[in-house]
């Protein structure tokens, strides 16, 4: 679930930074402030005070198109303790980004049109592959991963290439993580506070009340079934399964999987089975769109069951 994240601690001496360099007044020659790295944790310091940034997902795995599960957030946060040399148990999170990440089976773009206003947020689309929500304590931002992977020139992993990955991720900055905290329970969000499964639990339960909040544009599909043959009828009835499952992808995976619990069927079949649906679905996708926010809200949903499960 958590992404980036930004601690403030007291200044404490860190071993082993690398690339670091201090920015000078150039009134009082005095050092502004510092900044250093080790790994891809970043640190600086101002005054009688230090934020540490790191994406723990890529700090953990080495990209961050990957999500931790629950038990993965303690094991990177006490990578970070490792690597620095001290404890941030009582750090103060300044900034916490929180995501959703999933396949999609149309581009990332065709779903922006059935992302609707959300309320106290301005809606933009910065390019055609992004879609923004913002305020200013949080930003809701929705993009192509891939296409920001490829941007930055970074490898895509193995079992990503080929596919359309959505990125949905939920930026809290400090003003909001007040509000949040104050939710909780707590004073202040610490680090501490990010390895309590009660804790983690509510905070997913947060972060999914802000995509609810968000207004989506409906298309029945249903409203423009045809019966123009009894043919045509299925297919589309079919189609409408499908994407009820969880699109093509899944629906594929499943007559995989049903292989081994019909061993007296030929492969043949199976193959026969799968052509007909890729096909049902080839010549239904004019009406896919109307079930894309059927298909996003359906994925976003099993994640955030499994996370409070996992």
């Amino acid at each position: 679930m958590f992404d980036t994240i930004y601690i403030e601690l007291p200044i404490q001496s860190i071993k082993d930074l690398d690339d670091k360099s201090d920015t000078i007044d150039s009134e009082t020659g005095e050092v502004r402030y510092s900044v250093g790295f080790t790994d891809c944790i970043k640190i600086r310091k101002v005054g009688e005070v230090m934020t540490v940034e790191c994406s723990l997902p890529k700090l953990l795995k080495r990209n961050n198109i990957y999500s931790l599960s629950f038990s993965e957030v303690g094991l990177a946060l006490k990578m970070i303790e490792d690597k620095l040399g001290i404890s941030i148990q009582q750090g103060i999170v300044r900034r916490i980004d929180c995501h959703y990440t999933f396949e999609t089976e149309l581009k990332v773009r065709e779903y922006f049109r059935y992302l609707g206003d959300c309320k106290y947020f301005r809606r933009s689309n910065i390019d055609s592959d992004s879609l923004y929500y913002s305020n200013e304590s949080r930003v809701f931002n929705f993009y192509d991963k891939i296409k920001e992977i490829k941007s930055k020139r970074d490898s895509i992993p193995y079992e990503f290439i080929g596919k359309n990955i959505m990125r949905c991720e939920f930026r809290y900055k400090t003003k909001y993580l007040k509000i949040m905290s104050s939710k909780l329970g707590i004073e202040k969000l610490k680090i501490e506070n990010l390895t309590d499964r009660n804790t983690y639990n509510q905070i997913a339960e947060l972060v999914y009340a802000d995509y609810q909040s968000i207004t989506k544009i409906r298309q029945s599909y249903f409203d423009e079934v045809t019966i123009s043959s009894k043919a045509k009828f299925q297919e589309q009835f079919v189609f409408a399964g499908v994407m009820a499952y969880g699109g093509l992808n899944a629906v594929l995976d499943k007559i995989d999987a049903s292989k081994a619990l019909n061993k007296n069927l030929s492969p043949e079949y199976f193959s026969r089975r799968k052509s007909e649906i890729k096909n049902i679905m080839k010549i239904n996708k004019q009406n896919i769109e109307g079930e894309c926010i059927n298909e996003i809200n359906y994925k976003i949903e099993q994640i955030h069951l499994q996370r409070l499960d996992e």
